[in-house]
């Protein structure tokens, strides 16, 4: 597996370590072994926190690697697995283990009246849904888990409160910003759910000298590929600003259509486009095969 360093250009130094605050006035980040590293501009693109185990953050490939096999074990072994939350990740999830491991009895509990929620077609959560049962996969809608104790969960209902037995439970909380390194800079910095307040330019209104791209901040939805034309405009905007001897008019961002692929299994998914929902195929050849791992080691040229 490829390090970070392994593809930055030879001119960008890399930093391991976990931030712990920003001091704008000094123009400085501290880190959490006491390293400080001083900035003119600083890009905050730190992402979401979830729910699930699979956004686990460790601190080296190994512990990583370790924890990604003990979870794919835990799948093996259970005879029952939950899944919490139906969007997009809780719906790949199950998808992955009804068609790796039919022999699994799965359910996907999820506290709204449809599956995908977001700015999509109605379609979309109606297909995965349609989806995941022919597969097998208890889906259970408009549910709210109560609370969690070893070997169950208890799920709550509008009119009445069941327990689920299950040997294993996953839990995808939709993500929330991990802003909580901006608070030093004032509450309005962020809006009420968390989210890093941008400017169209995606820099913060108060502090010019600080941009916040992908999940973290308010400008777009929380998807990979509104990140990815987040970052690469800030740094469109970074170098005008880091050229230019006057003011320079900078790039303002535009929302991205309302689309997101979602795999249900390696041969099927959901495929949605502001106009209309597309089946497995497309699905299968553009993200089914490898979750567009290959596209992405082919942008930082590691294709090989």
């Amino acid at each position: 597996m490829a390090s970070f360093t392994s593809f930055l250009p030879k001119d960008v130094k890399f930093h391991r370590g976990r931030v712990t605050s920003i001091d704008h006035p000094a123009g400085k980040i501290i880190l959490d072994d006491g390293k400080e590293l001083q900035f003119d501009y600083l890009v905050v693109a730190t992402g979401s926190n979830y729910g699930g185990p699979l956004k686990s953050v460790s601190k080296d490939l190994e512990t990583l690697t370790t924890e990604i096999k003990d979870m794919a074990g835990r799948i093996k072994e259970a005879n029952r697995i939950l899944i919490i939350g139906g969007g997009s990740t809780g719906v790949e999830l199950a998808g992955e283990i009804a068609t790796d491991l039919p022999e699994k009895k799965v359910t996907l509990a999820h506290a709204g009246p449809a599956l995908i929620p977001g700015p999509f077609k109605a379609q979309t959560g109606v297909r995965a849904l349609r989806k995941l049962q022919a597969l097998g996969v208890n889906v259970e809608l408009d549910v709210k888990v109560k609370g969690l104790k070893p070997e169950e969960v208890a799920q709550g209902y509008t009119h009445t409160t069941r327990t689920v037995q299950a040997t294993s439970i996953y839990a995808w909380a939709k993500g929330a910003p991990n802003s909580h390194l901006l608070t030093s800079l004032g509450a309005e910095t962020m809006d009420e759910k968390g989210y890093v307040k941008v400017e169209p330019t995606l820099q913060l209104s108060r502090y010019p000298n600080i941009f916040a791209v992908g999940d973290v901040c308010n400008a777009d939805i929380d998807l990979a590929s509104a990140a990815r034309g987040q970052g690469a405009l800030a740094a469109t905007n970074l170098l005008a600003l880091l050229h230019s001897t006057s003011p320079p008019k900078l790039t303002t961002y535009r929302k991205m259509p309302n689309i997101i692929m979602v795999t249900i299994g390696r041969n099927d998914g959901v495929f949605a486009l502001p106009f209309m929902v597309l089946g497995g195929w497309i699905t299968r050849m553009l993200k089914g095969k490898d979750f567009m791992v290959g596209l992405f080691r082919k942008e930082v040229d590691l294709s090989s």
